[in-house]
């Protein structure tokens, strides 16, 4: 018999169990958090490198590997600090297909300590307008 959502969730989530989850606090605001989460998303990045040379990501019959990704974010996030001039808080917009250049670049975005604002590159020049100046994205 299939489970219901409730007993799915708490299957997943109970004491040790890979999504358990605890209270926990972010920003002084008491939660619900994943007890074997890393804190914070640069620390997922960081742990990528210790993956080295296997399969990141695979599209269309390339393969990126940990290594070769992260290098490629590394030379992103540099270019943006150092050449765009992209500070800790600034909103970088993303316009893009999914491409695995997408991803290397939200996390090129994320490194920088930027905040990354995905826009859908379907919408209409008017709608990219309105959401560049909603978010504030450079």
């Amino acid at each position: 018999m299939a489970m219901t959502w409730d007993e799915a969730n708490l299957a997943v989530t109970a004491p040790g169990q890979m999504f358990e989850l605890i209270d926990g606090e972010v920003r002084g605001v008491k939660m619900k958090v994943f007890k074997n989460a890393p804190p914070h998303l640069g620390l997922v990045f960081a742990n990528a490198r210790n993956h080295g040379d296997k399969p990141f990501l695979v599209y269309e019959g390339e393969t990126w590997t940990f290594t070769k990704t992260m290098d490629h974010v590394d030379a992103l996030a540099s270019l943006l600090v150092n050449t765009y001039g992209v500070k800790k808080g600034d909103r970088v917009a993303v316009a893009m297909r999914n491409y695995p250049e997408w991803v290397m670049s939200f996390a090129a975005i994320i490194s920088s300590g930027a905040i990354n604002v995905s826009m859908n590159s379907w919408w209409t020049e008017d709608e990219m307008d309105f959401a560049l100046e909603d978010s504030g994205a450079k």
